[in-house]
């Protein structure tokens, strides 16, 4: 089919989403689509597109920084949000563009002023949650003042929520997240290993953003009393902050700088090699402290056949069966969660039941090939 998806993006970082909305667009091109993204440089999203060969159309970043000069910031991020409004529409109109892509919910008032003049169908992946009255009326402002098309939720409680939050529409679908399989094929036959203190230790991991939501310090709290009583375990926080979330992981720095265990707490920058990892540790810890709209990283060590603790908020415990494919605590308890731990560390007969069940299920309700197809009928059916 000879059209053109524009995707946009706020995040220049290859995260859970990008990683999803990327495995759809690979599938539109293979379907003879032309892709063009937009983000704002930098950022390891970058060696994706070119991997892939999408057309790259840089934008401003409208992440600014909230120093002392709080109007002189506001007055850029005005001036980086009309640049952007410009570009985008240049190219919906130099490349007639027949869908706009989204999962970017701050980006609706953009992508609304900049499709309005060509009336471009706007797709938007639904993938974040906003309990917040100001946020709500803004999605119901733009969900009806813009020509979207599609909703996807990507999840049962993403649905609910914005059913009953945001908008009541026959124009809102499900569609679950799935496991990239790209990454889990990827050549795995290179030597790897995570950075150890311990011979045959036993090895936890929390993977993903490093963010106050997603409960890092949680993990590392129950991490620093199971070394009480452990002697032959290790702990990782693998992943990246972003823009504003510092602050954060240099706290969660200090945290275990000031404990007597701090050799044995290992922090992990951004790896690209996501099988690996999920092969090298002993469990996968999801701690987070938000009601999380899916929950990837539960799926993917399921996939791999990695034990996985899950917090009891939003989609994750739907994800895991409801116990039936990995172990529930409840979020922000991390005294509940050095229980699970020690749970899954000391009782491997049940964990390896557990993980072969959670595979099988995988397979057949987040499998990539039957939900990107699902995503891309109901992209074509827009047209």
């Amino acid at each position: 089919m000879n059209a053109t998806i524009l995707y946009i993006d706020q995040s220049n970082y290859y995260g859970g989403g990008q990683k999803i909305a990327f495995s759809v667009l690979k599938y539109f091109k293979k379907n003879g689509w032309n892709i063009i993204v937009m983000f704002p440089d930098g950022g390891n999203l970058k060696d994706i597109v070119f991997n892939e060969k999408f057309k790259y159309i840089p934008l401003p970043d409208l992440n600014i920084e909230n120093g002392k000069k709080k109007i002189k910031d506001y007055y850029l991020y005005i001036k980086n949000e009309n640049k952007s409004i410009s570009i985008i529409s240049e190219t919906i109109k130099h490349y007639d563009c027949d869908i706009i892509y989204t999962l970017s919910p701050r980006l609706l008032r953009i992508i609304y002023k900049s499709s309005k003049a060509k009336c471009t169908p706007i797709v938007f992946h639904f993938e974040m949650l906003y309990n917040n009255m100001i946020w709500e009326k803004y999605f119901k402002y733009y969900f009806k003042k813009s020509n979207i098309k599609r909703i996807i939720a990507l999840s049962d409680f993403c649905y609910k929520w914005l059913v009953d939050k945001v908008i009541k529409s026959d124009k809102v679908v499900t569609i679950n997240n799935w496991v990239v399989e790209s990454d889990a094929n990827a050549d795995n036959s290179k030597e790897f290993s995570l950075p150890s203190t311990i011979a045959k230790s036993f090895k936890y991991a929390v993977i993903g953003r490093i963010l106050t939501i997603k409960g890092q310090k949680t993990f590392i709290e129950a991490a620093l009393h199971q070394c009480e009583i452990e002697k032959q375990t290790e702990y990782y926080v693998i992943g990246d902050t972003t823009f504003g979330n510092e602050r954060y992981k240099k706290d969660l720095h200090e945290l275990v700088k000031k404990s007597k265990f701090s050799s044995r707490i290992h922090f992990v920058d951004f790896l690209k090699e996501i099988a690996c990892i999920y092969r090298s540790v002993d469990c996968v810890v999801v701690p987070s402290i938000w009601n999380e709209p899916f929950g990837l990283v539960a799926i993917e060590a399921m996939y791999y056949e990695t034990p996985v603790i899950v917090s009891n908020r939003g989609e994750l415990p739907n994800i895991v069966g409801n116990g039936q494919f990995g172990v529930i605590f409840r979020a922000g308890d991390h005294e509940d969660l050095l229980r699970k731990m020690i749970e899954i560390k000391e009782d491997q007969s049940t964990m390896h039941t557990m993980i072969k069940s959670a595979k099988e299920n995988v397979n057949i309700k987040f499998n990539e090939a039957t939900q990107t197809i699902n995503i891309y009928e109901q992209i074509k059916n827009v047209l």
